[in-house]
């Protein structure tokens, strides 16, 4: 089965087409018309307007547009006709974001707390730990123990005590507790890490 994003004009590759009478002569030179059923709903004819154009052995390209893959779910692509054997296609349609995670790999799936957690004392005790994280970036020239950051914070001390995971760069997954914050040049001091982050690194503070 094929993956068909929403509201997103597509070109299939559809077929084979053969002859009907011995099914399997394949038919290059026609002119198929195809209708369409979205998410369960009645056949109807497809919307885009170009006409399919065959490529090989009895399969064509046709297109489909933005009509054509509005409705998420299943998605039947048919056509039927005296001079060949009926074809019949079947498809998904996925939202957006969802192809661009799993077929495109150009995004990610998005998960939130009360789908992982549930609505009960978990997910109010998960929600409010990540509620107390702070992302931020290294600024300046870091060093393995201290830093200027992005943080806007201006309170002396404000994160002292709190513990830095570092996200990117060559201290990712390196952890260190914070011991000292300075609010008028955002530094932050910590233990010492493995190795220099560099400016533009991301960390979070929980």
């Amino acid at each position: 089965m094929r993956y068909l994003k929403q509201s997103t004009a597509a070109t299939l590759q559809v077929g084979p087409f053969v002859d009907a009478a011995d099914g399997v002569t394949p038919e290059e030179a026609l002119t198929p018309a195809f209708d369409l059923a979205k998410g369960g709903g009645s056949f109807a004819a497809r919307s885009a307007s170009a006409s399919p154009e065959h490529d090989e052995d009895g399969w064509y390209q046709v297109e489909l547009d933005e009509t054509d893959t509005s409705t998420l779910g299943e998605l039947i692509l048919k056509s039927q006709h005296e001079d060949h054997l009926p074809v019949v296609h079947h498809y998904t349609v996925l939202a957006a974001q969802v192809y661009d995670a799993l077929v495109a790999g150009t995004d990610l799936l998005q998960i939130d707390v009360a789908e992982l957690y549930g609505s009960g004392p978990s997910a109010e005790k998960a929600m409010a730990f990540f509620r107390g994280m702070t992302l931020g970036t290294f600024e300046g020239s870091p060093g393995t123990t201290q830093s200027e950051t992005s943080l806007s914070e201006p309170t002396d001390d404000h994160y002292n005590g709190k513990y830095l995971y570092v996200l990117d760069g060559v201290c990712a997954g390196q952890l260190s507790q914070v011991s000292d914050y300075i609010g008028a040049s955002k530094e932050l001091v910590y233990a010492e890490l493995t190795d220099t982050p560099q400016a533009g690194d991301g960390f979070v503070l929980f």
